[in-house]
C-alpha cells in the first residue's frame, strides 16, 4: 500500500481562506497507489473533475451535517487502478486510456489492431 495524506480544510473555509492551492500542494508528491483524504464542510463537487483529470478516483461520505470526508486514490500505472473504500483497497483491471486512444486512431486510419 502507498502513502496516505490527510488534509482538513474546514477551518480554512470558516476563515474564508481559499484552500485550492493548499490541496494542490498536498497532492503533488503523491505516487500511483497513494491515498489523499480531504475533510471539507461540503461535498467539494467543483474539485471532482480536476482530481479526475489528475488521475484520481474518489468516494465521498457525509460524516456530519457540515463534515464531508472525500477519499481519493491516485490511479496506478496504465492497466490498474485502486479504489479506496474506507479502509479497504480493491484493485481492478482496466485498459489504459492511452492504449484506447491509440487503438481508436488506428481504426480511424484503417490500420489493423491486434
Amino acid at each position: 500500500m502507498g502513502v496516505t495524506i490527510e488534509l482538513d480544510v474546514r477551518e480554512d473555509l470558516r476563515q474564508k481562506r481559499e484552500p485550492f492551492e493548499k490541496i494542490m500542494n498536498a497532492i503533488k508528491p503523491l505516487q500511483p497507489g497513494d491515498t489523499f483524504i480531504l475533510h471539507a464542510p461540503f461535498k467539494p463537487l467543483p474539485l471532482f473533475p480536476i482530481m479526475k483529470a489528475k488521475g484520481f478516483t474518489y468516494e465521498a461520505e457525509q460524516i456530519e451535517k457540515k463534515h464531508w470526508k472525500v477519499t481519493r486514490v491516485l490511479i496506478i500505472q496504465n492497466y490498474t487502478y485502486a479504489f479506496h473504500k474506507f479502509g479497504h483497497t480493491q484493485t481492478k483491471q482496466r485498459p489504459s486510456r492511452i492504449s484506447n486512444r491509440e487503438e481508436a486512431a488506428q481504426r480511424k486510419n484503417g490500420e489493423r489492431t491486434k
